[in-house]
């Protein structure tokens, strides 16, 4: 994520960065992406979203890979077409594919820290790309353990929550499915 970090720092330079050269070409001023409240948090998303999506779309092509052809092609003798088969077949059958993508995907995003320190090095301008871990780590650092520890036992209780309601939902779903 560091190298990542600072590819993109060079992309959201304020004066030879590739996105603001983007900006320009739609004909908007150059922003301060990294130096801005409002853009730093968008700008660390982008980033984060750039860097990781390749990493779930290998577990989507793997859960595509397996769905089971015969299904399939019982949908398109039925007649369901592109986007039917899509919504009823393809999508009921990725549910665990799905389910697993999403909580380790909120997972690493409650555990933001390297792109943070990256590109903002400190937390950002007000503190507006400042995550809970990223908190618990300044706090450890500055010898606040109470506030740290207290800081990290919320995050795992906050992300054991949130893997908990998305199982909840998705055997939710499997249920009135069957």
């Amino acid at each position: 994520m560091v190298s990542a970090g600072a590819i993109w720092l060079f992309i959201y330079n304020r004066n030879f960065g590739l996105a603001n050269d983007l900006v320009n070409l739609v004909g908007l001023d150059k922003q301060n992406w990294l130096g801005t409240p409002q853009w730093a948090m968008t700008a660390l998303i982008i980033m984060t979203v750039w860097k990781q999506a390749s990493y779930y779309m290998i577990f989507f092509l793997a859960g595509l890979q397996s769905l089971p052809g015969d299904v399939l092609e019982a949908g398109k003798l039925d007649g369901a077409g592109g986007w039917r088969s899509t919504l009823y077949l393809t999508l009921p059958l990725l549910r665990n594919t799905i389910l697993f993508v999403l909580v380790t995907a909120l997972a690493a995003a409650f555990q933001t820290y390297d792109q943070i320190a990256a590109l903002t090095k400190d937390g950002g301008p007000n503190n507006s790309t400042n995550l809970l871990l990223f908190n618990a780590r300044i706090d450890f650092s500055n010898g606040d353990y109470d506030r740290a520890n207290a800081q990290s036992v919320l995050l795992v209780i906050t992300l054991l929550l949130l893997a908990l309601i998305a199982y909840w939902l998705a055997e939710g779903r499997h249920k009135d499915v069957n």
